[in-house]
């Protein structure tokens, strides 16, 4: 990685190294374990174990990786098509961590032998509901993404609404 000349696969690398090297261990553990003889009568809960902590110290790489990506991509010279807006870092940074380690969850329950199934619907039917509650809220958050995408309005356009308020654009959030 010291031979290329972008920092992306060093920064990659770094960040892959401490889950790469918990992997092997707890590999190294569990496959241990598994091969004593006085475990084989309750032999059944080390594999459980074991694939539970490999994938959480995988969605934690993954989520490292990602969010290097992401901000790699946010940060890149230029603002042409397809580059993300800085300002919008920290909301995709909340989003991939909690879909990433929302997946590992539902993984890890179904490796140890819990059904997702009914959870899974009940997130979908409470995910509907709090949406529903959320809607002004998320209308003004996907209106902001929208803005700080596109670039339309920057700091320091002046704005005239209509009768309403006019002004110089000081900050540009979320809401």
């Amino acid at each position: 990685t010291r031979s290329s000349e972008s920092q992306l696969d060093d920064q990659i690398s770094e960040a892959i190294r401490r889950p790469f090297i918990a992997f092997v261990a707890v590999a190294g553990v569990a496959s241990a374990l598994q091969t004593l003889s006085y475990l084989e009568d309750e032999g059944e809960w080390v594999p459980a174990i074991a694939r539970a902590l490999l994938v959480i110290i995988v969605a934690v790489a993954v989520r490292r990786v990602l969010l290097i990506v992401v901000t790699w991509q946010a940060l890149r010279a230029g603002m042409g098509a397809g580059r993300l807006h800085p300002g919008t870092l920290p909301l995709i940074h909340r989003g991939v961590t909690l879909l990433v380690f929302a997946a590992a969850a539902m993984i890890v329950l179904d490796s140890l032998g819990v059904a997702i199934s009914p959870l899974l619907a009940g997130l979908g039917i409470g995910g509907l509901a709090v949406a529903l509650a959320l809607q002004p809220l998320l209308a003004n958050v996907f209106a902001s993404s929208y803005m700080l995408s596109d670039s339309s309005i920057r700091v320091g356009d002046w704005v005239e609404v209509e009768g309403g308020p006019v002004g110089s654009v000081d900050d540009i959030g979320w809401r």
